[in-house]
């Protein structure tokens, strides 16, 4: 009875709640004040030769629920550093690539609740030192309102309603090996946490949501030598090809010597499997480039500017050449190192590399570096990869074979040894063998773990798919070349099938565009 009445109790309550009518929930409304709101900053990182890391909070500090906008090219909070440190140049002109709706966009915020934005100070300036640093910040409130204009998506637009600024005195810690331990073992913290969050993905070039976005912009910039072990890990471990090779820029950073930072560089590509290797040998590639650049940016401003009797023509003509100058002063003065080129010793240390997959990015990216006889050899260790052992194949065959015995004895040291065999044991056609051994090797797969290919060996083949040069069809061609396949092969063949369908699609869009009123 007591529980009855108890349960009976709890029902009647649950009535007589769901009987009250529902309040309506306020509607948010525009700041009608900047006392309404307040902007506060916190540092997470302000270290010598960074990170400098200051995070801008608005907070809704009224009773009301109230809205506020922004759009793609205006966040509302700002932060900036004033101090005496050289700031990098920056080009007068810059191509990015817009992803998604502009804005603006409209966001409630309750009372009491807040909003933030990270900033990340270091990488704009040259170098930072360690003691008082003023930082400025805010946050400007806008409303959108509705204004005039020729086409439906710039009808919306922003309108400021007051600028909340402030300013704080920010402590900029010495680099001594105390305050540096420190911010490496956070650093190496955030690097835990992203790996949590990023789980098993594919890899891909770039992503919006990318969980390891704020530590590369953390660690992006700094000059420490002591976070180099860390930036070869995380190289490791991020899935995004952009981040990866923004990290092997860091490394140099890091380094007080263009020599150091490539040493680092040769023995991590020394290391038994360098999963970020492609990056690495691309982003020397980048660097002869932007070399190569540079000297016909110079080259252009040598030239004197033709004479131009049309003023507007004249002011363009003018403009563009100071681009230029601002392209070329900006480069300069954009890493620690200016030459990160390869010497050619340091070509001759990569060559002598042990690793066949690095060595074969290095016949990609340099063929015309690589003597015949190096890739002779290359070639001949290339093919063992892909190459069965011979205990392979005549197990294989001993699956079919007359005698049960053989057959099974075949077939129990095929799982025994599952691990070796593994490659070529999940990429044998078991529609071309006959029945017996095909049901044989089924059950040796039912107990043979199936191995994935390390990320150094799917990038280097990804890479030889998506650029048809004459050296990279000449590795793919020795990948698939095997009489008996294995998961290398196999991969070496998807490759090549992905290719063959983009170059098809671009050959299509071709055609489509040079139709007779094609886009």
């Amino acid at each position: 009875m007591p529980i009855t009445r108890r349960i009976g109790a709890v029902f009647t309550l649950s009535l007589l709640i769901a009987a009250q009518p529902a309040r309506a929930e306020e509607e948010a409304r525009w700041p009608k004040s900047p006392d309404e709101l307040a902007v506060t900053l916190s540092v997470q990182h302000a270290l010598e030769e960074g990170p400098v890391v200051c995070t801008v909070t608005l907070k809704n500090v009224s009773k009301a629920r109230l809205k506020y906008a922004t759009s793609m090219f205006e966040k509302g909070a700002y932060c900036a550093a004033d101090a005496g440190w050289t700031a990098r140049k920056e080009p007068l002109c810059e191509k990015f690539l817009i992803c998604g709706n502009i804005g603006p966009y409209e966001q409630d915020l309750y009372p009491g609740n807040t909003v933030s934005k990270t900033f990340y100070l270091h990488p704009s300036f040259l170098s930072i030192p360690s003691g008082k640093a003023a930082v400025r910040f805010g946050w400007r409130v806008y409303r959108i309102v509705d204004k005039p204009a020729e086409k439906d998506w710039d009808r919306r637009q922003l309108d400021l309603l007051f600028d909340l600024k402030d300013a704080q005195s920010v402590e900029i810690l010495p680099a001594t090996e105390r305050n540096v331990a420190a911010t490496l073992r956070n650093l190496e913290a955030d690097l835990a946490t992203v790996a949590k969050r990023l789980g098993p993905r594919e890899d891909y070039a770039w992503c919006s949501d990318d969980p390891s976005a704020a530590f590369v912009d953390t660690i992006k910039g700094c000059r420490h030598k002591e976070f180099v072990p860390l930036l070869f890990r995380a190289i490791d471990q991020l899935p995004a090809a952009d981040f990866r090779r923004q990290l092997v820029g860091v490394v140099y950073e890091s380094s007080p010597t263009p020599e150091e930072g490539f040493s680092a560089l040769a023995d991590y590509l020394s290391s038994p499997s360098p999963a970020a290797a492609d990056e690495v040998i691309d982003y020397w590639v980048q660097e002869e480039q932007a070399h190569e650049e540079s000297k016909r940016r110079r080259e252009e401003l040598q030239k004197p500017l033709l004479p131009e009797p049309d003023p507007e023509k004249a002011l363009s003509q003018k403009y563009f050449r100071e681009i230029i100058e601002a392209d070329e002063e900006a480069w300069k003065d954009s890493k620690r190192h200016p030459d990160t080129r390869l010497t050619k010793e340091q070509f001759d240390r990569l060559r002598a590399v042990k690793g066949v997959w690095v060595r074969t990015l290095l016949y990609s990216y340099y063929p015309d570096k690589c003597p015949a006889g190096w890739v002779d050899a290359l070639f001949d260790d290339l093919k063992q990869v892909v190459r069965p052992p011979e205990r392979f194949q005549k197990l294989l065959t001993d699956l079919d074979d007359d005698s049960f015995d053989v057959r099974e004895q075949a077939t129990a040291e095929l799982i025994r040894s599952g691990p070796t065999f593994a490659w070529y044991l999940w990429a044998a056609p078991l529609d071309k063998l006959p029945p017996e051994a095909a049901n044989r090797l089924q059950r040796v797969l039912e107990k043979v773990e199936k191995p994935e290919l390390p990320p150094l060996w799917r990038r280097a083949i990804s890479h030889f798919g998506w650029y048809p040069t004459p050296q990279n069809q000449r590795l793919l061609d020795a990948l698939t070349s095997s009489d008996c396949p294995s998961l290398v092969s196999r991969a070496a063949q998807e490759a090549i099938k992905e290719a063959k369908k983009r170059q098809a699609d671009d050959d299509a869009r071709k055609i489509e565009t040079d139709k007779p009123g094609g886009k």
